[in-house]
């Protein structure tokens, strides 16, 4: 049962991913920007592709409409990104003091086989038990998270930065906050004098139920 879950929520996402992705190319002109900060493209929440469904499916126009309404553009601040875990925990701890926000794994650790943050095998979560969970929502506290699961809004259309990001599954960064615009410009500037590679990624994150 517990697999069935997975692979239904995995399909919902993968298909938004898929259609999304089909909607952009015929949209939108493809871009060549490799820095963040533009708002005026589409992101997408990654999803394995080996779950992405044949577009001959008769209900696919209804499902991708359904996750479309449940993708929110958010306004990630980060305040480090990189591949070694001790290094950015470390920095998460003195981000949490700057800010007075809690550090907060959400039960999460880092897997030194699979290289990335995942829940326990047995965590009470059932859908992403032993998997990464990607945070979702705006409260004020630091986490390490994945960078593969938020794709800049600049780089949506651009095929190449994308697929490069997305396969760069090892790679973390530290999170302060999912929030607004301006609360997190606000925290940029907080953050900047300590940790100068902090900036703000525009993403679209899926918020729908995860059941």
């Amino acid at each position: 049962m517990r697999n069935t879950v997975k692979i239904l929520l995995k399909l919902r996402i993968g298909l938004f991913v898929f259609f999304s992705m089909l909607v952009i190319s015929c949209e939108s002109p493809k871009h060549n920007h490799e820095q963040t900060g533009s708002k005026d493209s589409v992101s997408i929440v990654v999803s394995d592709s080996s779950t992405q469904p044949d577009v001959s499916d008769e209900n696919s126009d209804d499902e991708v409409s359904g996750v479309e309404e449940d993708m929110a553009l958010t306004f990630i601040v980060s305040v480090a990104e990189g591949y070694n875990y001790d290094s950015l925990h470390r920095i998460a701890l003195q981000a949490s003091e700057v800010l007075g926000y809690p550090m907060d794994s959400s039960s999460a650790y880092y897997n030194q086989k699979k290289k990335r943050i995942v829940l326990a095998d047995n965590d009470e979560d059932d859908i992403w038990a032993g998997e990464y969970r990607f945070r979702r929502f705006s409260d004020e506290r630091v986490s390490l998270e994945m960078r593969y699961a938020y794709i800049d809004t600049i780089i949506a259309n651009n095929d190449l930065l994308r697929e490069k990001l997305q396969n760069d599954s090892t790679r973390m960064f530290v999170c302060a906050n999912l929030t607004d615009e301006a609360t997190a410009l606000k925290l940029r500037e907080t953050l900047l004098p300590k940790f100068p590679q902090t900036k703000i990624i525009a993403a679209k994150v899926y918020v729908g139920c995860m059941h």
